[in-house]
């Protein structure tokens, strides 16, 4: 039906693609950074497939691990499950990566939402060492 040189082609667009839902997802592993109402909130992520597992630290409320954690492309989800006194809250966290940026929403129980941008921390630059003079 297809000559050979078609399907390979095709074979290869399709693990190109495969390919980049991979690395996309693995570039969310690591530490962030993000600033709700004036609290940073550290955020560690670790990508198994399409998986995302990690902790939040909320410097106010502890930490908590991520839940359902999903990856779809530069697309995420996950919950974040908080106790307020004797209730717990599930709220729901999508973000969209984009570069080293995270565009998040967060969506509580009853519909609410808020908009958060989470950053990669910078690397603190190297120590300079002072060259003898002289030799």
């Amino acid at each position: 039906m297809f000559p050979m040189k078609n399907k390979m082609g095709f074979l290869g667009v399709l693990i190109f693609l495969a390919l980049a839902g991979v690395v996309t997802a693995g570039e969310i592993s690591g530490k962030w950074i993000v600033t709700a109402e004036n609290v940073d909130i550290e955020m560690v992520f670790k990508v198994d497939g399409n998986a995302l597992t990690g902790t939040i630290y909320n410097p106010l409320s502890g930490e908590t691990k991520i839940k359902e954690g999903k990856i779809d492309g530069d697309n995420f989800s996950f919950i974040a499950v908080r106790k307020f006194g004797q209730n717990e809250t599930r709220i729901l966290w999508k973000g969209l990566l984009d570069g080293d940026v995270i565009k998040f929403t967060r969506v509580f129980p009853g519909g609410g939402t808020t908009q958060i941008i989470g950053m990669r921390p910078k690397a603190a630059p190297p120590a300079q060492t002072k060259e003898k003079a002289g030799k």
